[in-house]
């Protein structure tokens, strides 16, 4: 091959210079050019936004607990995972309490958290958890059911679950968030609040607490269910 005639022809029949299959004939783009380099940090750039993206669902379900939910008049919740080899809790806080009734099950990733009339079903990577609220809405007992392919994640999970700590909404916006529980039969309301406290650029403090208030809105209850200092982006 003539490297010369190659360059020759690229300039003349891009077309013509493929067909031939010449190394000569394939263009590259000089680091060292203006032309060259804007490609090559454009290149840069869509590469670390698609990682960013690939890493967000792992981030969002891997290593993470506080997950919570809602049923028709009871908030649940839970703490642990199976990074840290620690059981996880379910918590139950029916509508005219604000203390919560526990209950032990095996360590594990919550990956979807659902809250029904009497059931809170707890999604892991390989199994599904069902735990049964007995007619106080206290969590009576679990039982397990192994998914048909590890990662399965039944249509009835599709929703993104709640947060009460580190992955609380509150974190990034630095707004408290305020999601009713229910009212009892004598009007006061209760209320799961997260109120963030900026400790300094890098660093938020939340406090998650159970709210009663009564009816003119006077807190008369209250039961912080997490509260910690959570490192947050701040960049340089």
């Amino acid at each position: 091959m003539n490297n010369a005639s190659d360059a020759s022809l690229l300039a003349r029949d891009p077309a013509g210079c493929r067909r031939r299959l010449s190394m000569s004939c394939i263009p590259v783009y000089r680091t060292d050019s203006y032309e060259g380099m804007g490609i090559l940090n454009l290149m840069t750039k869509v590469l670390i936004v698609l990682l960013v993206i690939l890493a967000l669902p792992t981030f969002a379900y891997a290593d993470s607990e506080g997950y919570y939910c809602l049923g028709r008049d009871y908030l649940a919740y839970q703490f642990g995972m199976d990074v840290s080899n620690r059981p996880v809790r379910l918590f139950v806080v029916p509508v005219g309490s604000v203390e919560p009734a526990s209950l032990q099950l095996v360590p594990f990733q919550v990956h979807g958290m659902q809250c029904t009339d009497r059931v809170v079903e707890l999604l892991g990577w390989t199994a599904l958890y069902t735990v049964q609220l007995d007619t106080s809405r206290r969590p009576a007992s679990y039982q397990t059911v192994q998914l048909s392919k590890p990662g399965e994640r039944p249509r009835r999970f599709a929703a993104l679950i709640g947060n009460l700590a580190h992955l609380s909404p509150a974190v990034g916006s630095l707004k408290p968030e305020q999601v009713r529980i229910g009212t009892d039969n004598r009007g006061d309301t209760y209320s799961l609040e997260m109120t963030p406290r900026s400790v300094n650029r890098c660093t938020v403090e939340l406090t998650s607490r159970i709210v009663e208030r009564d009816a003119q809105g006077r807190q008369s209850r209250a039961r912080v269910a997490f509260q910690a200092e959570i490192p947050r982006g701040c960049g340089e």
